[in-house]
């Protein structure tokens, strides 16, 4: 792809998040209700190239995150297969509001050939899977029926890099067809 294209290509991805931002403004949403934000990386765990720039772009968030460039995010353990909407293999990059002007602009210009979902965290997960979603790269199917309409106060605060080492893997898939489903609330 010439250096033209993906300008082009980039330019486009950026106006889409604008569109997204300026339809969240316009329905008067309130800010405060937006704790931060998933970057979900996807991958085909049976192709070794897909698997491979995975990693690669894996190590390259984790590197950002102890240089201090992206600080306030999280890079979550790796699932090699499905695992609750997601349907094929993927990780996840939390960061809090604060920090998504340098992780947005960081996965927009280095996710290559890999499609990454971006979402706000707000009590309503569905709604910020299937609504309030955009992707850098192509769409990747998802199955949101197993997500909560209405989290409240369970939310994914993005909590410790401690917690998820590098080249932390989950082993989702383990031979076996059945998504692992996600997890449940509690009840009151």
């Amino acid at each position: 792809m010439n250096s033209n294209k993906m300008f082009q290509l980039l330019k486009f991805e950026f106006f889409s998040l604008l569109l997204l931002v300026n339809y969240c403004s316009s329905i008067k949403l309130d800010e405060s209700e937006v704790h931060g934000y998933h970057f979900h990386v996807y991958f085909y765990p049976g192709a070794q190239r897909s698997t491979q720039d995975a990693i690669v772009f894996r190590d390259a968030i984790q590197n950002q995150i102890y240089k201090g460039h992206l600080g306030d995010c999280v890079v979550k353990p790796v699932n090699m297969g499905p695992y609750g909407p997601h349907l094929i293999g993927n990780f996840e990059t939390c960061c809090n509001k604060t920090s998504i002007p340098e992780a947005l602009s960081f996965f927009m210009l280095n996710h290559g050939n890999l499609s990454v979902l971006v979402h706000p965290l707000t009590r309503y997960e569905r709604m910020d899977h299937s609504g309030r979603e955009v992707f850098l790269g192509p769409r990747i199917p998802m199955d949101t029926t197993v997500l909560a309409e209405d989290l409240q106060d369970y939310l994914d605060l993005c909590t410790s890099s401690e917690q998820f080492p590098s080249f932390s893997f989950s082993n989702s898939d383990s031979g076996s067809s059945s998504r692992k489903a996600a997890p449940k609330l509690p009840t009151s």
